[in-house]
């Protein structure tokens, strides 16, 4: 990585892969529900190298076990070292770096436990250093760095409290200073860097305001310099940064015009330099950089075209050298770089297969080098690299074992 400055995306132009937001299945999240026999309450977890706080614990340092770090939640969405999760009254809470304002609190004050920022929230997706949500009105906001207009208000300027850019939106992808956004008409808007074309409008041309890019589009994923999505018809298409394969396409030729690459998906995730699909049979199908297992086809040779690595699967997604998925039967599974624990497995090693790494998750995501996920009663969990507290468990110590944080929150 390079040394930190001002903004993430000047300072470090390896810390990616953790824009997509995963919305957990609510028809699985309530039949898991019926599997967990004790009265439970809803929470939330982490686990990873918690450097600075990232996983929002309240200490620096690294998790090997995922740890508990709120309860009632309904989403979450990982960034590089800072976190996001919504509760099931709409409030949205946020930990770990604030230098550019992205937790959305009116500081730039790095918080290692989470802190309330805004109500009526649908869903949220984070960026390196900007975070983008939907409001329960169909409202987009946005907050932290506009250096490269990735904030979409027309200007540059940094933020520390969110503000208005768009309505009738739909849902929101964050890539690493780029915004995406789908409106409830299918129509597909995007804003901020566009150096390798990944805003997908035939140029490279940085936007400060929300341009169309598509129509017919049903998801969004994002990451580094690149973005995917889903047609309503389950065609994905690709744009932007193609060094390593992550298009799909076959070539390691960047677009900035978006190319169709697959058909019957049904969801689809971002990585640093790699990408996951979800087909509407259930098949995990991957491509891009896999020097690390990321593919998890038990090589580290990557790939420039899709393949099939895995089935029965329900989400997936991308963090910035590993993958995690989640099955139909609520098993999640790891795949790739686990240097800071952040596989969840116990252990700092790497895998070029998946691991099953829990039971009961509704939904997933996976931050550069650390990962959420959400259980199906409700209980958010933390795990890896905890770079400024981002994995908000209020604590410091290895864990071998899963165990309660924070109750309540």
């Amino acid at each position: 990585m390079l040394n930190r400055g001002v903004s993430c995306f000047r300072r470090c132009l390896n810390r990616a892969g953790m824009f997509m937001v995963i919305v957990g299945d609510l028809a699985l999240a309530l039949s898991l529900q019926s599997q967990v026999n004790a009265a439970t309450v809803p929470v939330a977890f982490g686990f990873g190298d918690r450097s600075g706080g990232a996983l929002g614990d309240g200490y620096p340092g690294y998790v090997l076990e995922p740890v508990h770090v709120a309860d009632d939640v309904v989403s979450v969405a990982a960034g590089a070292a800072f976190s996001a999760f919504i509760k099931s009254d709409g409030t949205l809470w946020t930990c770990g770096e604030n230098s550019e304002g992205q937790l959305g609190d009116g500081s730039t004050q790095h918080r290692t436990m989470p802190v309330l920022v805004a109500s009526g929230v649908a869903s949220v997706a984070c960026g390196s250093d900007h975070m983008a949500f939907v409001k329960s009105d169909g409202t987009l906001w946005t907050v932290g760095s506009n250096f490269y207009g990735q904030l979409g208000d027309g200007s540059s300027v940094d933020r520390s409290t969110p503000v208005q850019v768009a309505s009738g939106v739909a849902s929101v992808a964050a890539g690493w200073s780029h915004t995406l956004y789908i409106k409830t008409d299918g129509t597909l808007w995007a804003f901020g860097y566009n150096g390798f074309g990944q805003l997908g409008l035939g140029n490279n041309s940085m936007q400060r305001s929300p341009v169309q890019v598509a129509t017919g589009v049903a998801s969004v994923a994002a990451d580094t310099y690149f973005s995917i999505w889903v047609g309503v018809d389950g065609r994905l298409w690709a744009t932007g940064q193609n060094a390593s394969g992550n298009l799909g396409d076959g070539t390691t030729t960047s677009r900035n015009l978006a190319v169709e690459v697959l058909t019957g998906v049904a969801s689809v995730a971002a990585g640093n330099a790699h990408a996951l699909a979800v087909k509407t049979d259930g098949s995990l199908w991957v491509t891009g950089s896999n020097s690390s297992g990321q593919l998890g086809d038990g090589s580290s040779a990557s790939k420039t075209a899709f393949a099939q690595v895995a089935s029965d699967v329900m989400r997936a997604s991308g963090g910035g050298n590993f993958s995690m998925f989640l099955k139909a039967d609520g098993t999640l599974w790891a795949t790739g770089s686990g240097a800071y624990g952040n596989l969840g497995t116990g252990a700092r090693t790497s895998r070029t297969s998946p691991i099953q790494v829990a039971t009961l998750v509704a939904a997933v995501d996976a931050g550069f080098s650390y990962s959420c996920y959400l259980k199906a009663d409700g209980s958010l969990w933390s795990v890896g690299k905890n770079d400024f507290g981002v994995l908000g468990d209020g604590s410091s110590a290895v864990r071998a074992e899963p165990e309660p944080i924070l109750d309540g929150l």
